[in-house]
């Protein structure tokens, strides 16, 4: 036994008979950490990340689990559970890194960990301009999706995270989750590291606490290979795996020199390319780091030779005792690899069977030897419902597509089919508010059907753009605002006369005749609507001739401001009939107003002053 593992077990068990005795291993305190109690959902997770050597707590010997936790801080935790403290290079990055660092106000004391993150791509240039506020001292705290994003990097589970599209995550808050987080998610999900809360939210944008962080680390700690005392390390490359009678061993060339031979645990972890994988789908050739614990295999992450090759499916073969699948690449070569029981199989991001991949389908293929440890697939053609919100031009026309509250976007073909209720239009004609249904191939949208949707609305103008074209916004009767574009050339009345979109204005009350969100007539009305204030004078502004009244409030129950404007046309008199001015009101006197709304302002037509 090695002086240094002597050591270590002798800190073990003195920490423990410090336990057991009740002593304290901080001033005060009967636990490691004085607020980590006994029964926390988070506490054993907690101690463990702690004892990892991957967070720490505070001087006064708080963990402080329910604090928020800043970007820094996360990235140092990932740091040291990615190994950082084996990396014997970390200061020639702090060297290659040292620039963006300093233009990113990041603390000295951090710099090693954070160029080593950079160095390893936990985290990117663009992101670390992020991590400090513009006082350039005060650091930014980490939000629950992004930490999800730097832990699935630290994991290795990047390339995994990258093969899911169009992901629908499980939660109800899925519509805010970023469709760039999702497959980071998902790779944390699958292993249990990170989840939602009680009422099934992810709270993507929320603050993670330090508790949250504690218990994504310790439940990392498997696949980053570290999660047990006694488990060691060794690389090399599979000579051979020989399964039978209920074991299986595998013959590994150590680097460095040597050849070892271990049997493998039934619950060993499995990783291959990056991707959770079986132990089937381990063959000789496969290249990386196993873990070992009491002269067997605990885990093991492995590389297969070969990359992935992308191409279209030309033949699918899916028989009893053998499958295999053909693919053609981009050259017209066309190769044949053997499905097994192991090969993990996705289509549009689900899992599937071999079955339901077809003739046409675009797929990408991992393989070891002919085997195919791994299969992306992409339905060649799809067709999508939803309301037409738009185009955009980035490097070709991009159609924008609303389902629900969520917004999706297709490039479009150059020779894109666009019909619009039945009749053949070009993609200019689209209307905001259509419904459509495109078809995709390979995700390019190469035909639209759209069907306008014709209807009568009502409402006071809340808002009159005037541009090209004009842009009309109106309060319907359930206090919901509608906006729509008003072409040029549209239809209008005012009061039973034609009139133009100069002539409106904000209060009118409208009904307008829409096809989409395209106004095809309007009829107004410049109805100015009649109130009554009844209240005690509270301040008097001759200069601008405005009055502030205390009236009562039925609905709030309780009593309001209501400002009364008075003009030149405005009748005061006192409850004798006599006429009075403004200047003659003072506070306290109580007020019988009959006014009108004019553009959201109420003017005093008649003021009667009762008594004060």
């Amino acid at each position: 036994m090695t002086k240094g593992r002597r050591l270590r077990i002798l800190s073990v068990l003195l920490a423990v008979l410090v336990l057991a005795a009740g002593m304290p291993l901080f001033a005060g305190a009967t636990r490691v950490f004085t607020d980590v109690g006994d029964g926390e959902w988070y506490d054993t997770y907690v101690l463990k990340a702690y004892e990892a050597g991957l967070i720490t707590g505070f001087e006064d010997a708080t963990f402080k689990p329910n604090d928020s936790i800043s970007k820094v801080q996360v990235i140092i935790c990932l740091a040291r559970l990615a190994g950082y403290a084996k990396d014997a290079a970390v200061d020639s990055y702090i060297q290659k890194y040292s620039a963006v660092m300093s233009t990113n106000k990041i603390p000295t004391w951090a710099n090693g960990y954070i160029a080593f993150a950079l160095e390893k791509g936990i985290v990117t240039q663009e992101e670390l301009a992020t991590f400090i506020k513009s006082d350039g001292t005060t650091q930014n705290n980490a939000k629950r999706s992004e930490v999800a994003v730097y832990l699935a990097k630290a994991l290795g589970f990047e390339q995994e995270a990258k093969s899911y599209t169009n992901l629908v995550l499980g939660f109800v808050d899925n519509e805010i989750i970023s469709d760039w987080h999702k497959g980071y998610i998902k790779t944390l999900l699958d292993r249990s590291i990170m989840k939602g809360d009680a009422t099934n939210r992810f709270n993507p944008n929320n603050e993670i606490t330090r508790a949250e962080v504690a218990t994504m680390l310790s439940s990392s700690l498997e696949y980053a290979g570290g999660v047990d005392t006694g488990t060691t390390s060794i690389e090399g490359t599979i000579q051979e795996v020989v399964s039978g009678t209920g074991r299986t061993v595998i013959k590994i060339s150590v680097t460095g020199g040597g050849m070892d031979m271990y049997d493998v645990a039934s619950n060993a972890t499995v990783r291959l390319n990056g991707i959770t994988s079986t132990l089937s789908s381990i063959v000789a050739g496969h290249t990386g780091t196993f873990g070992i614990k009491d002269d067997k295999i605990v885990s093991i992450n492995v590389t297969s030779s070969s990359a992935a090759t992308e191409g279209i499916v030309r033949s699918v073969f899916d028989g009893s005792d053998y499958r295999s699948i053909t693919i053609e690449n981009d050259d017209g070569d066309r190769t044949t690899y053997r499905v097994t029981s192991g090969t993990t199989i996705r289509l549009d991001g689900s899992l599937v069977s071999l079955s339901q991949i077809s003739t046409g389908d675009r797929v990408s293929v991992t393989a070891s030897g002919t085997d195919a440890t791994r299969i992306e697939a992409e339905r060649k053609v799809k067709t999508v419902l939803g309301i037409f919100d738009g185009l955009k031009t980035e490097d070709k026309v991009v159609l924008i597509l609303k389902k629900g509250t969520k917004e999706m976007e297709y490039p479009v073909d150059d020779d894109v089919e666009v019909r619009r209720d039945r009749r053949k239009r070009s993609i200019g004609d689209l209307r905001k508010g259509d419904e459509i249904e495109i078809t995709t191939e390979y995700g390019v949208v190469v035909s639209i059907e759209a069907e306008s949707k014709d209807r009568d609305v009502e409402g006071t103008i809340y808002s009159l753009l005037i541009a090209r074209p004009h842009q009309l916004t109106i309060l319907n009767d359930d206090g919901e605002q509608e906006s729509f574009v008003v072409p040029i050339d549209v239809e209008i009345e005012l009061d039973g006369k034609p009139a133009s979109i100069y002539d409106l204005r904000l209060d009118y009350f409208v009904e307008i005749e829409v096809e989409s969100d395209e106004v095809i007539s309007i009829e107004a009305e410049s109805v100015v609507s009649q109130n009554e204030v009844i209240g005690t004078v509270e301040y008097v502004n001759t200069s601008v001739n405005v009055i502030s009244v205390k009236v009562y409030d039925a609905s709030a129950n309780a009593n309001v401001t209501r400002q009364v404007n008075v003009n030149d046309d405005t009748r005061i008199i006192n409850q004798s009939g006599t006429r009075r001015y403004i200047r003659h009101i003072e506070v306290g006197d109580r007020l019988v107003v009959v006014g009108h709304s004019e553009l959201g302002v109420f003017i005093a037509d008649t003021i009667m002053i009762t008594n004060r």
